[in-house]
């Protein structure tokens, strides 16, 4: 089977809020009433919406206005058409829901919940503390989800059979198809690797951080992430030789464009205080810092121009750099309220 890919991993569910004020220049205090999760981060396939999670529910943003609507309900992918959103559900379950209407669209089963195990993330009640990541393939026809227990499952959209199924000595804590379709990346405490879709066979591994993104170049060449000291690393996906490594920093959340680019968000040997830096093919050994005061940045996001980034605050909201000029200012998306 052959399928195109395309993962990002966050977005959903049903009504809630509306706001409708502009962005605002990024300058903010401070204010831990509005938090986000910030390892999630989507932009819509036509770059007109903006998907994070928040407090419980799944926060979309408009890309041209910057107001938002929340809805019920954790996020963790987008379809690839952006119409439609995943996410776990307390049984174990994931729902694909329709973004707009919220109305059930599949049910993936077969995933276990751990019962030794507390039945949420503390303070994130919408996720079971025991299921890992869910990955959409490109063309849409393939979903992939991992539980705490190594179970890695992929079924078929069309009839949410499971073609594949997978049991690893260690958890799959993030998974991310090709572009191909062929190959799923993997990130588990051993490190990454990439894993066969048909044979099984794991065609690759190599030593990472556990907790950081991976993130395909579109065309399947680059796949990057954090290795094993941390440093944001770029590898050649056939063969796992480092093309670009950043050392020096700690890795969060890291993102690979159209533009032979990556961004990535990373604190500094010499600071905790995270930040967002860029890298293009071409343009030098060192990461350039983007400009702006933003709080606690997670996960990272291309428009599908391969040249305007998002940044996910944890505190502060949604950040867009349309230039990485030293003079340039990011424009800021509020966070909306805690419930």
């Amino acid at each position: 089977m052959k399928v195109t890919s395309l993962v990002v991993g966050l977005v959903l569910l049903s009504g809630c809020a509306e706001q409708g004020s502009p962005p605002i220049l990024a300058d903010p205090s401070p204010d831990y009433s509005d938090h986000l999760f910030s390892r999630t981060l989507a932009v819509s396939s036509d770059g007109a919406a903006v998907i994070g999670d928040a407090w419980g529910g799944t926060c979309v943003w408009d890309a041209a206005t910057g107001s938002y609507e929340v809805f019920d309900g954790g996020f963790l992918a987008l379809s690839p058409d952006g119409s439609s959103t995943a996410a776990w559900e307390k049984d174990g379950s994931i729902s694909v829901r329709d973004l707009q209407s919220r109305d059930l669209v599949h049910t993936f089963e077969g995933l276990r919940l751990d019962a030794s195990t507390d039945d949420a993330v503390p303070h994130f009640p919408s996720y079971p503390a025991n299921l890992s990541n869910v990955a959409f393939s490109a063309d849409g026809a393939l979903v992939a989800g991992a539980d705490a227990g190594g179970r890695l499952l992929i079924w078929d959209t069309s009839t949410e059979q499971i073609l594949r199924s997978f049991e690893f000595d260690h958890p799959v804590q993030g998974l991310v198809f090709d572009p191909q379709g062929e190959r799923l990346a993997l990130l588990q405490e051993t490190g990454a690797s990439q894993l066969d879709i048909d044979s099984g066979e794991i065609l690759g591994r190599v030593k990472t951080q556990s907790k950081s993104a991976l993130s395909w170049s579109p065309d399947g060449t680059w796949l990057a992430g954090a290795d094993a000291d941390g440093a944001p690393t770029i590898w050649r996906a056939d063969d796992f030789s480092v093309v670009k490594s950043f050392p020096g920093f700690q890795a969060d959340g890291i993102a690979l464009s159209a533009g032979a680019g990556i961004a990535f968000t990373a604190s500094q040997e010499t600071s905790d205080d995270s930040r967002v830096f860029v890298w293009f093919e071409g343009s030098g050994d060192e990461a350039a810092e983007l400009p702006g005061r933003y709080l606690r940045p997670g996960a990272v996001a291309w428009a599908p121009d391969g040249k305007t980034l998002y940044a996910l605050s944890f505190t502060s909201g949604v950040f867009r750099w349309d230039s990485f000029a030293a003079d340039s200012v990011p424009t800021r998306f509020e966070a909306p309220p805690r419930k």
